[in-house]
């Protein structure tokens, strides 16, 4: 075997300008499918960090006209859901926001959720640390308290495990915050619509913090609520969105606020994956084009080479060399272009990856680090 990774070595190295044009094809080839599979990996394939997401969906709202509306729901509506829709487990409301947190080298903005009692139910997170709301401290009954991101504790906080229990200071707080507890790395923001125009919005963002909250009895009518819901084991996003319309339905008959405004039932996969779907899934046919390209042609090279080493291979027969032993060289040959060729596309691959979540990560809503 080493004897013929020798002669493989040496004979790859007679013709540099062959061996360079070889690896790197394969290079390029490998390297550009491996890139995009990776993306989808993260972006498609990859569930968002949700117990059993595929059964969660987001109630959006259409206008009279069908179209997407960004107004939001009032909270007399969606807790009347919770107690009469079928199709659905459970309904929870929650809304972007943003703060200050303040230190001791100064403030930094910072995006949050405003969350009622049932979203962490309804959703499945839990904390990796401490331990989630009560229904009191949603109810505000007991002093102000907060859920961190993980991100935001490993960078302010330093991953500091004794962190629950301790204060932080919040603008515009009355009263600091104690922390209770810290969440999973990577969760993201729901999308809120209705916050797509402000300045600081970053529906791709991870979420840094969690505030419990129960609506306000004087603003019951306030349309200004997103809304998740869980669908129950059988039900489908069409019952789910027709039982939904013919509640709505009837709300508006007594509140005339209402009119106007359609439930629309989206999966959550669907949403945060359709647009990395349209974008990724043609570049994955794109690329295994090019890998089909780029094997046809390393495999041209190795024909174009194999004949004109024609006289070698009768020379070396001539010799007493076997068959067996030609095809192995030539196999041993073939190897380490593939080698080198993969080599490099690891590279390339993780060049490619990189490239595409600085220039187009705007466009794909992934879970990806």
């Amino acid at each position: 075997m080493r004897t013929d990774l020798r002669l493989a070595l040496r004979m790859l190295f007679k013709q540099p300008g062959f061996m360079l044009i070889a690896v790197l094809t394969l290079a390029l080839g490998i390297g550009a499918t491996s890139a995009v599979f990776s993306l989808i990996q993260g972006v498609l394939l990859t569930p968002p960090p949700y117990r059993l997401p595929e059964r969660l969906a987001l109630v959006h709202s259409l206008g009279s006209d069908g179209q997407p509306s960004k107004q939001g729901w009032a909270a007399l509506q969606w807790t009347d859901w919770q107690k009469q829709a079928k199709s659905l487990e459970g309904v929870a409301a929650y809304a972007w926001t943003f703060n200050f947190l303040i230190g001791n080298d100064g403030s930094e903005s910072i995006q949050g959720m405003v969350v009622t009692r049932e979203y962490f139910n309804i959703t499945g997170l839990q904390p990796i640390l401490g331990r989630s709301f009560v229904e009191a401290e949603a109810g505000g009954k007991t002093p102000p308290v907060v859920l961190i991101g993980y991100d935001l504790w490993q960078r302010k906080f330093n991953g500091d495990p004794r962190i629950i229990g301790k204060t932080i200071r919040i603008s515009r707080w009355d009263t600091p915050p104690t922390v209770i507890g810290v969440m999973p790395p990577g969760v993201r923001f729901l999308p809120s619509p209705g916050a797509a125009q402000e300045p600081n919005y970053n529906v791709d963002g991870l979420v840094q913090f969690w505030i419990p909250v129960t609506p306000d009895p004087a603003r019951i009518r306030a349309m200004q609520w997103d809304v998740v819901a869980r669908l129950r084991d059988g039900a489908t996003p069409a019952q789910a969105e027709s039982e939904l319309r013919i509640l709505a339905a009837r709300q508006a008959q007594s509140e005339r606020s209402f009119e106007g405004f359609t439930p629309k039932i989206e999966l959550l996969s669907n949403e945060l994956n359709g647009a990395g779907g349209r974008i990724l899934m043609p570049l994955m046919g794109a690329a295994a084009l090019v890998l089909l390209i780029a094997c046809g042609n390393a495999a041209a090279l190795l024909l174009v080479r194999g004949l004109q080493r024609q006289q070698e291979y009768a020379v070396r027969s001539a010799l007493g060399v076997g068959r067996i032993a030609l095809f192995r060289q030539i196999a041993t040959e073939s190897l380490l272009l593939s080698l080198s060729g993969g080599v490099i596309a690891a590279g390339v691959t993780i060049g490619v990856v990189r490239l595409f979540k600085t220039f187009g990560g705007h466009a794909i809503r992934g879970w990806m680090p």
